[in-house]
C-alpha cells in the first residue's frame, strides 16, 4: 500500500476545516432554539464518554474533552495517519432565562447532544385577547 501526499491539496483542504489560527481544534456544532430549550449538537465522533466534560459556570457552557492516545498492536507499523483526536475546549454562553439546574447530555453516534432548558418565566406564553364589539 502506498500513501500519497499532495502538499496543495492539504492547505486546500484545511481551508475548509474546523482549525484555528492557533492550531487547535473544535467540535463543529449545530445550535437551534425549540419552544422551551436550546439545544448544541457537537461532532465528537471518537472520543468516549468518559473523555467528554461539560461543565457550567457563570453562565458559561463549556464542553472539553480529553486526547485520545492510539495504540498500535504489536507488530503494526505505522503507514499514515491523519485521524487526530487531541483535547478540546469551546464555550457558549447561556442565554438569559436558561435553566442551567436542568442542563442534560444524550451521547449518540458520535454526537453530543445537550439541551438547556428554559425557564418558565423565559417561556413565551399566549395571552387570548378579547375584542369586544
Amino acid at each position: 500500500m502506498r500513501y500519497y501526499y499532495d502538499p496543495i491539496d492539504t492547505i486546500f483542504n484545511s481551508l475548509f476545516d474546523t482549525w484555528t489560527s492557533t492550531g487547535k481544534r473544535y467540535p463543529r456544532v449545530d445550535v437551534y432554539e425549540t419552544g422551551n430549550a436550546y439545544v448544541i449538537e457537537a461532532e465528537v465522533a471518537g472520543y468516549s464518554e468518559d473523555k467528554i466534560n461539560l461543565s457550567v459556570d457563570k453562565h458559561i457552557l463549556t464542553i472539553s474533552a480529553e486526547e485520545v492516545k492510539k495504540e498500535l498492536k504489536e507488530g503494526t507499523t505505522k503507514i499514515a495517519e491523519e485521524i487526530n483526536l487531541p483535547a478540546f475546549e469551546r464555550s457558549f454562553s447561556l442565554p438569559e432565562g436558561s435553566d442551567e439546574e436542568k442542563i442534560s447530555a444524550d451521547y449518540k453516534n458520535g454526537i453530543l447532544l445537550i439541551t438547556i432548558p428554559k425557564s418558565e418565566k423565559a417561556i413565551a406564553k399566549r395571552i387570548e385577547v378579547k375584542i369586544n364589539k
